[in-house]
């Protein structure tokens, strides 16, 4: 779900023929189906300062999902566990999850990763349920999955609220909901946007930035993040809905909104201009660049 740059189109570009040669000896046999595939709907042109980052994040994505199977192993046994992947993407995760032993779906509402995640399960020789559809337009029941995943996709979604209240409605008891999530205010995501690259684009309001990435930079024909949702906000909506975060979201716990109390805000000359400014300076600082979020659903997991 990374903002979509020139439009690469394998009937126009001649480069992607000499590209895929050049480059498929560095691909695994079972991803070469996938990667020319990917070359042809690729949303960077081969000539975007993006494209060769694309290329080792996608190429990437398995390992990446081998350390999020990983990191949930810490609080539950994945094998024979029912495992959603919001916005699967590439279908790494997926994979990673197959090849622990669970029983895996994915959600994506992109037609061209869609396509992507299909291809490279189907090569991988795992089995993987992909919906082409949002998560709240995809039908399933309640308490469906014991891990739910959503990497990198909640700043990309219309509402994460609404997002977050349907992982939590899907999860079973003592299902683990796995987020990461960029920290804008990290400050070498100032530096360079780890969407786009641009400096300094995160210090504009929200509403401004789209038109600062399409129409002055010229950079995209679009800025597809709505908003990057701060750990505390996440954790409030789970806890509404009977999840309860774990390690290592406690760090953030320190300076989310009501966490000083009311003698420190009787006392303090300006309680919200300090809290905000501490807050700044941790996420600069102390927070990591992408933040880990883990919940866990309140009740005893199925065996």
């Amino acid at each position: 779900m990374a903002a979509s740059g020139g439009s690469m189109n394998s009937r126009t570009d001649g480069n992607t023929r000499t590209m895929f040669d050049d480059l498929q000896m560095d691909v695994a046999p079972e991803d070469r189906r996938f990667f020319k595939l990917w070359l042809e709907t690729c949303e960077y042109a081969s000539e975007h300062k993006k494209f060769g980052q694309s290329v080792t994040w996608n190429l990437r994505h398995i390992e990446r999902g081998k350390a999020v199977v990983r990191e949930v192993g810490h609080y539950m046994d994945v094998k024979g566990r029912r495992v959603l992947d919001v916005g699967c993407g590439s279908g790494g995760i997926l994979i990673a999850f197959a090849q622990a032993g669970a029983h895996c779906h994915g959600v994506e509402p992109g037609a061209h990763r869609y396509e992507w995640a299909k291809v490279r399960t189907q090569d991988h020789g795992v089995a993987a349920d992909i919906r082409m559809c949002t998560l709240e337009t995809a039908g399933f029941p309640d308490q469906s999955f014991d891990v739910i995943v959503a990497t990198d996709v909640l700043e990309h979604v219309d509402d994460y609220r609404a997002v977050t209240k349907e992982i939590c409605r899907l999860l079973a008891p003592g299902g683990i909901f796995f987020a990461t999530v960029p920290n804008c205010f990290h400050w070498r995501n100032i530096v360079s946007e780890n969407h786009t690259g641009l400096f300094g684009l995160l210090l504009l309001p929200m509403k401004w930035r789209e038109f600062y990435v399409v129409r002055i930079r010229r950079y995209a024909h679009s800025y597809p993040v709505s908003y990057f949702p701060p750990c505390h906000k996440l954790a409030e909506i789970c806890r509404t809905s009977g999840v309860a975060t774990e390690e290592p979201y406690s760090i953030s716990k320190i300076l989310q909104p009501g966490s000083i109390s009311n003698r420190w805000k009787r006392t303090l000359l300006m309680p919200r201009v300090i809290r905000y400014l501490a807050l700044r300076f941790v996420s600069w600082f102390a927070l990591p660049q992408t933040y880990t979020f883990i919940a866990r659903k309140t009740g005893q997991p199925t065996k």
